[in-house]
């Protein structure tokens, strides 16, 4: 890993960090559904009308769809470089997870917001947590990403190397046997498997994809053929998993990861990387507290932040579901943007600042010494 002061500088393209808007806007939907209504066994979900539970399958997919644009955006923007830097993503997740750990602690002690009946092991809870956030899983995204600009210099190294042949015949692989069969018999450290997988199709999109000219028009229609299908899988999901029917769910669950996920991933890069979008400094902007969105509204308050403040389930029988869903996701986006704007302003600027004082003082140490020893 690099850990110089001189952070990694691209210019932003619109057009793809409109993208990393939208898979931010899919994750927090995938989120919403997932800790709203289908945890902790589909009760909430079974109970609403036919359209809502229609509606609700519509996020269902985002969520992978949501990651996998993540990375692909990652290995569009990282393939070409030697090295980079999770400098700013180590220090802003680290901030995010102590400062919300201490307000769930407070407010779980203080207000019991998640009742009596929550018992801690809290010796257990805080390493976890708060000393050794990125171990603890809540937010593996940003350990994956850690892990993968660790190892960047000798992953861009292959994949630089293969040929359009050998990078179709690599993503296969990788697709199918690393990631889908990862996930399909729940494979330690599955989730690498993926981000390697995702981060690679970045990389190949940049190298064989991005200069060339499609039709716009037949690119949109094969989008909503390919999510609609990926509908279908996931309301067979949702039955089988109502059924009981794990063989089911598994299979089903596999061929929308592996097939349907990646197509339309492409698809959204192809799609809107033909789109001719004026450099935007407000695109950049909210495209830049995409991580806070993450970690904010991903935290150890989500399911609070579902059940409780939003409620969703009690829109679940509502006419007016879909319009408060897109409503609460677009409300969470925004709020979690600003917050992570004031974050950067007063709190995170200056602990980078104070983490580059200190490597400083720190390389200036050693090379002193060097010196004496010479």
């Amino acid at each position: 890993m690099n850990f110089s002061l001189k952070e990694n500088k691209f210019e932003r393209n619109s057009n793809i960090e409109i993208l990393r808007i939208i898979s931010m806007l899919l994750i927090v939907g995938y989120h919403m559904i997932t800790n709203g209504l289908i945890k902790p066994n589909y009760l909430i979900y079974s109970s609403g009308t036919i359209f809502n539970k229609i509606k609700s399958l519509i996020f269902f997919p985002a969520g992978r769809i949501g990651v996998m644009l993540f990375f692909m955006i990652t290995g569009y923007f990282l393939i070409e470089k030697d090295s980079s830097s999770a400098k700013k993503v180590i220090i802003k997740t680290a901030y995010y997870c102590i400062l919300l750990n201490i307000l769930f602690i407070f407010s779980q002690y203080f207000f019991g917001i998640y009742g009596k009946t929550l018992s801690f092991n809290w010796k257990t809870y805080l390493q976890k947590n708060m000393l050794i956030p990125f171990s603890s899983g809540m937010h593996w995204f940003c350990t994956n990403y850690i892990i993968l600009v660790i190892f960047l210099p000798v992953i861009n190294k292959f994949l630089r190397k293969l040929s359009i042949k050998g990078f179709l015949i690599f993503l296969f692989i990788a697709n199918f046997f690393w990631y889908g069969l990862g996930y399909y018999f729940s494979v330690n450290y599955y989730y690498l498997y993926e981000t390697l997988f995702f981060y690679s199709c970045g990389a190949f999109f940049k190298f064989f994809i991005s200069k060339k000219k499609f039709k716009k028009y037949f690119l949109i229609l094969l989008f909503f053929v390919c999510y609609f299908v990926a509908i279908i899988l996931s309301k067979i999901i949702f039955t089988a998993n109502l059924e009981n029917n794990v063989t089911l769910a598994k299979m089903s669950n596999y061929f929308l990861r592996t097939i349907f996920v990646p197509i339309i991933g492409f698809l959204l890069f192809m799609i809107f990387n033909s789109l001719k979008i004026k450099n935007s400094k407000t695109i950049n902007f909210l495209a830049s507290k995409s991580l806070d969105v993450y970690l904010l509204h991903g935290s150890i308050f989500q399911t609070y932040l579902w059940s409780v403040i939003f409620n969703i389930k009690s829109f679940y029988k509502s006419n007016f579901f879909i319009v408060y869903l897109l409503a609460s996701i677009f409300a969470i986006f925004m709020i979690s943007t600003f917050l992570g704007y004031l974050s950067d302003k007063f709190f995170i600027s200056k602990i980078n600042k104070f983490v580059d004082n200190l490597w400083i003082k720190i390389k200036h140490k050693i090379i002193r010494e060097e010196v004496n020893s010479l």
